[in-house]
């Protein structure tokens, strides 16, 4: 089957199952949200996992180097930590200030009041939504991900706030009497157009040679009980979730799964949670959330956001790719050995120093 017609097959079928009741679940839900689904999507994690282990296991040694983070047989070595200097003086290079919007007009005419007072409106608008959506530390986090363990991910998700609708009087045609008519849009009272930062070892992607081939992104979510209930309380089977365990932190619950990127994760949390994974399938169209605890996705949904390129995150991240992987390329990597090699100097000398 090719991909065009895969993807009119997925759209017949929704058609067909479209309820006629507003509030009872989605319709994919009901072709979808099957075990067979779920040990697919169970299969595409692996598999991912297994595409970028040695990326995971280069990222958290950098990680630690950066940190200084030694084991029982480096305690004494003496080193000059000078990759933690080069990695600030690239993150200031690299972001140094939240960006500020300039709106300009196709035609700068002057009696052009409209288009003038548009421009100012947007860039107004614009600088509130970075300021609101907390984008300069979410920023930062994606920059210092790309210099260090080589990656850095920005995930856009569209928020909506609605209250009661506003109504206006109108007359019926048909008895000419006024009536009372709910103004369409009017229950909107605010929408923001976030922009999330997701951890370098929390993304996941299918394992591809290049970007423009990637069938599906993810990222992963540590959840409390009680968001998951109501998060997914009315689309997912009340058994299934019943039957999730909750562990202290999500390394509890995943265990070697995630490649040993758990190990730089706060130990001592004290909130019980589990992984969920938001995921992104661009040949359905439809976005997943699973568990792999559960039987079942925990809920299927057709996208409405239409981002260009349906993906959710830029493609590429954030770093370095060739033609070949696209498992990033770190800076570090390419240096290590002359890193080393300054350690070494500095621990002999630092020997030569003390025998006087």
């Amino acid at each position: 089957m090719d991909q065009n017609n895969k993807n009119n097959s997925y759209n017949e079928d929704v058609g067909a199952q479209t309820s006629e009741d507003a509030f009872e679940q989605d319709p994919v839900l009901v072709q979808y949200q099957t075990s067979d689904e779920q040990e697919r999507w169970l299969s595409e994690l692996d598999a991912a996992r297994q595409e970028r282990k040695d990326f995971d296991e280069r990222g958290v040694k950098t990680v630690q180097r950066y940190r200084d983070q030694r084991d029982k047989n480096t305690q004494g070595v003496s080193r000059y930590n000078l990759f933690f200097t080069n990695t600030e003086t690239k993150r200031a290079a690299l972001y140094a200030n939240t960006p500020k919007p300039v709106i300009k007009r196709a035609y700068d005419d002057a009696s052009d009041d409209v288009a003038r007072v548009a421009s100012y409106i947007l860039e107004r608008n614009i600088s509130y939504e970075l300021r609101k959506a907390n984008f300069d530390t979410s920023f930062r986090q994606s920059v210092f991900d790309r210099i260090v363990p080589g990656m850095g991910v920005q995930w856009a998700r569209f928020e909506q706030e609605e209250g009661e609708p506003e109504y206006q009087t109108a007359v019926d045609p048909l008895t000419q009497t006024p009536v009372q008519q709910a103004i369409p849009g009017s229950e909107i009272k605010n929408q923001f157009a976030c922009l999330d930062y997701v951890a370098w070892d929390d993304f996941l992607s299918a394992p591809c040679q290049v970007w423009t081939d990637c069938r599906w992104v993810g990222r992963r979510v540590s959840m409390t009980k009680d968001s998951v209930g109501d998060r997914f309380g009315d689309t997912c089977p009340p058994e299934v979730l019943k039957a999730l365990s909750y562990g202290a932190s999500s390394s509890e619950t995943q265990g070697s799964k995630n490649n040993n990127t758990n190990s730089l994760k706060p130990k001592h949390v004290v909130e019980k949670t589990i992984d969920v994974y938001e995921l992104w399938d661009k040949e359905s169209q439809f976005v997943y959330w699973i568990c792999e605890q559960a039987s079942v996705p925990l809920d299927v949904q057709q996208d409405t956001n239409n981002f260009s390129g349906f993906f959710p995150t830029p493609l590429p991240p954030l770093g370095r790719f060739d033609t070949s992987s696209t498992k990033a390329i770190s800076d570090y990597s390419q240096t290590q050995y002359l890193y080393n090699e300054l350690d070494k100097l500095v621990d002999r000398l630092s020997g030569v120093s003390d025998s006087f």
